[in-house]
């Protein structure tokens, strides 16, 4: 990966106040191929709804720059955690076999980020 691809995908991403990042569904590879070449280490990975907070409501409420890890989920009026933990390859592997699409109603999948624990 380029220099320039590099700061295009980190560009892509939306950017914490804590300087996290939240890598969108389509970037999922490309991250954590960026990662590897690091050689930073990953250790887990949870979804954002990004740009809405949570303030006890039923749903996450809009909030620009803010992210909120409670996901509302379809079939269930509790919000969720969406994690998963391992190394890079088990990581990769849980966030593409998990079914964002069915599992999450549609207005929020654009919205969706994933979050990874990296170590440098």
């Amino acid at each position: 990966m380029t220099s320039s691809e590099t700061q295009a995908l980190i560009a892509r991403c939306f950017h914490a106040r804590n300087g996290e990042l939240g890598v969108r569904i389509e970037d999922v590879d490309a991250f954590l191929d960026l990662c590897t070449a690091k050689g930073y280490t990953v250790s887990g990975w949870e979804t954002w709804i990004i740009d809405h907070h949570w303030d006890a409501s039923p749903l996450p409420a809009p909030e620009p720059g803010q992210w909120c890890g409670l996901i509302p989920v379809n079939g269930s009026e509790v919000l969720h955690v969406i994690h998963g933990s391992g190394d890079i390859e088990q990581c990769r592997d849980q966030v593409h076999t998990t079914d964002f699409a069915t599992m999450i109603p549609a207005q929020w999948l654009p919205l969706l980020r994933i979050n990874f624990t990296v170590r440098a």
